[in-house]
């Protein structure tokens, strides 16, 4: 009963459930553009791309199955890994390591490298089979690894203070499954997590740290079962999450205590993305629809904007701002690039 319980939340993770589409969801305040900017980097391939990091200005890594590097902007690619299928790619902006991770062996298979991918280095230890679900990382030089619980693997959040050889676990449950983890500026510690209830139900919700890790304050998502899949401070301290189960987006004046809706209810909220000046950007998946659409907002969720034009129809899984000049987006067809300033509206 548990691996079908984990099954279904990992379905969920991947946007698998059905949701019915609230119909006001689509309902936008502001004018749509006759049309925006996005443009297919064509030297990638069409292929889904489900995450995407950007080191430096002209510098992308790309998780697409595999892991590809481009030097130039996107003007040519190198895979820099190919073995296994990849789940969980991230960059430590301080060293330029490259973590990746794949749940679909059951060793809790866990790969770094420092030299752009010419080798791979698995960790010395490990304290669990891990699932790894997200990577986190501090100034102070500490890598936090965030795992998923199912019959082959153990939850729980892990660190590393030696650039990923050694980890040790932290303080919480090796039976709570870790999603998606938040550094705040402040150095406190949002978890997105799910845990198993002694009826089988699952509760879902946060957890905050405020000492490094050391001790814990559980706090409701938005509502019950939803998961929070992605999780941004806005330059006002706002906390905004995407959910699933059709629920939209959120937003959190007390980091998390308290919630309220900022709509696309309907929606599963695959990513967001909020740039320094607090326009918000996302990629929702609609199931009634089929489809994923690209919204943005300028007032903090209040009204959103739908500005697929140019857009491939079909998933849109990732956003990436470029230098606060650019964005890009991961769909199922490739990579596509817009300035911000072809978004943004006066």
């Amino acid at each position: 009963m548990r691996k079908i319980l984990f099954i279904l939340i990992s379905l969920t993770i991947f946007n698998f459930y059905s949701c019915e589409k609230n119909k006001d969801s689509l309902i936008v305040n502001s004018p749509i553009p006759v049309a925006t900017k996005w443009e297919r980097i064509k030297s990638f391939p069409e292929i889904d791309v489900y995450d995407i990091i950007a080191y430096e200005p002209d510098e992308y890594y790309v998780l697409a199955g595999f892991v590809y590097f481009s030097h130039d902007s996107g003007e040519s690619w190198q895979e820099i890994y190919s073995n296994i299928i990849v789940n969980t790619l991230d960059v430590n902006v301080f060293t330029q390591q490259i973590f990746i991770s794949s749940f679909a062996l059951q060793n809790g298979w866990l790969l770094y490298s420092a030299d752009i991918g010419k080798t791979w280095t698995p960790p010395d230890s490990f304290p669990v089979n891990p699932f790894i679900r997200d990577f986190a990382f501090t100034t102070a030089g500490k890598i936090y690894a965030a795992s998923s619980e199912s019959d082959e693997s153990l939850g729980g959040l892990y660190y590393s203070t030696d650039g990923g050889k050694k980890w040790h676990s932290t303080s919480i449950s090796k039976e709570i499954s870790v999603w998606k983890i938040l550094l705040a500026e402040n150095d406190d510690i949002y978890l997105s997590i799910s845990e198993y209830q002694n009826d089988l139900s699952i509760r879902t919700g946060l957890l905050k740290s405020t000492d490094n890790a050391q001790t814990w304050v559980y706090m409701n998502p938005p509502s019950q079962p939803q998961f929070i899949r992605c999780m941004k401070f806005n330059h006002s301290a706002l906390l905004f999450a995407g959910t699933s189960f059709g629920t939209g987006i959120f937003s959190s004046p007390d980091s998390g205590k308290t919630w309220i809706s900022r709509g696309l209810e309907g929606y599963d909220i695959y990513d967001l993305e909020i740039d320094l000046t607090d326009n918000i950007y996302v990629v929702a998946y609609n199931h009634e629809l089929n489809q994923s659409l690209f919204f943005y907002s300028d007032d903090d969720g209040e009204s959103w904007i739908n500005m697929n034009e140019g857009l491939p129809s079909g998933e849109i899984w990732a956003l990436e701002i470029i230098s606060q000049e650019s964005l890009l987006a991961g769909t199922s067809k490739g990579l596509y690039k817009i300035k911000i300033t072809d978004l943004v509206l006066d």
